[in-house]
């Protein structure tokens, strides 16, 4: 009997890939200079949601429709153009025009719907879900380029009508797609995994430039090595505990797994800008935008990591696992009152973080051996 093919990712996706390297350095380097008070920080974060949406809607199709035919490949390099228009929108966008962004990101789900187009017309085994989808993505479209004709509020809540008409499309035809479509789980999870080393990297930058601004006194590098622990933690608790969990889950849904991997990705930029801010915004304000990132990194891997069938998912053990996903707010709070340096946090921090990777790989490795045995 022959092995089934396992989907990898193409060399076309790797490459339109590369495009968001760009994107997301933009977002994560731009974000302390526009945000001066917490609530802005989170506003602002809300720019990524279009930015990842149109990574999300070309990964998902060509999860589902791949043909890597010329069609398809000038189409994703048109869309790899559009994404480096939409890069240089950032700046006006942070400064209060819209309008280029908006122009960017339409264009490059216009040549999505293309493509849905062009699919539909061809794939003679799913054209239903093709035309609602095809249909659904246009509307969504059509919204988004009608927010030009107003201003203020009316426009930003055009944008979020937007995208909210097409995660209801993709929601009410979620069932039709698993029957009419594949769904291949390995190359979703490499895909994710490839964005979320591209969101690591950052931090990565996000350090080097905090050192080089700071300077290398012994302060500076031992805070620096308290972020890079984090960070190694936050890598290590993705890639080698919940990594191995999803793979291992086959009914895993694709749509949970994307939405899910969003609010990771925002926890991880969040970090970037943390780093960026060291010495630059006040210490109340960085402390607490690290420990709802890392509550927010945690929890979601934990809502994840639920839906595996290896998982231990008795009552008791997740509601604990779910409390100890706020034990960062709750040192936040101490560092309040007590008035504790970000430094001394982070080392609070990095003792919580190896505690959770701790129990999640122990958890895993005896609730896989245990039922590996009982085969």
């Amino acid at each position: 009997m022959s092995e089934p093919d396992i989907r990898k990712a193409t060399w076309l996706e790797l490459f339109y890939d590369l495009a968001y390297v760009a994107v997301i350095a933009k977002v994560v380097h731009h974000l302390p200079e526009y945000t001066d008070h917490l609530s802005h920080h989170f506003a602002s974060l809300a720019i990524f949601i279009p930015i990842w949406w149109c990574w999300a809607g070309h990964t998902y199709f060509a999860n589902r429709f791949e043909r890597n035919d010329t069609f398809q490949v000038v189409n994703v390099l048109a869309q790899l153009f559009a994404v480096v228009v939409l890069i240089t929108a950032i700046n006006p966008l942070f400064e209060g025009d819209p309008q280029p962004f908006i122009l960017g990101y339409f264009i490059i789900r216009l040549l999505l719907i293309v493509m849905y187009a062009r699919e539909w017309k061809v794939n003679t085994d799913s054209k239903p879900i093709l035309r609602n989808l095809t249909f659904g993505f246009s509307l969504g479209a059509l919204v988004w380029i009608s927010s030009l004709l107003f201003e203020s509020t009316i426009l930003y809540a055009l944008l979020a009508l937007s995208i909210l008409i097409e995660i209801m499309v993709l929601a009410l035809n979620s069932k039709s797609l698993q029957t009419f479509t594949a769904t291949h789980a390995e190359h979703l999870a490499e895909r994710t995994g490839l964005l979320t080393i591209i969101m690591l990297g950052e931090v990565i930058v996000a350090l080097v430039v905090f050192l080089e601004h700071a300077g290398l006194t012994v302060e500076n590098l031992a805070l620096a090595a308290s972020g890079f622990t984090i960070l190694a933690l936050m890598w290590w608790l993705y890639f080698r505990v919940s990594e191995p969990l999803i793979e291992d889950n086959p009914i895993l849904d694709s749509q949970i797994h994307g939405y899910s991997n969003l609010l990771i990705f925002i926890s991880i930029i969040v970090i970037s800008t943390v780093i960026a801010s060291w010495g630059v915004k006040e210490e109340h304000t960085i402390v607490w935008l690290t420990a709802s990132a890392l509550a927010l990194f945690v929890g979601t891997l934990q809502l994840i990591l639920g839906k595996s069938p290896i998982y231990d998912d008795r009552l008791g053990i997740n509601i604990i696992r779910y409390v100890y996903c706020l034990v960062p707010l709750i040192i936040a709070a101490v560092f309040h009152q007590l008035g504790l340096s970000v430094l001394a946090f982070n080392t609070l921090i990095v003792i919580w973080f190896f505690i959770v990777n701790y129990t999640q790989n122990f958890t895993y490795t005896f609730t896989h051996n245990f039922k590996v045995s009982l085969k």
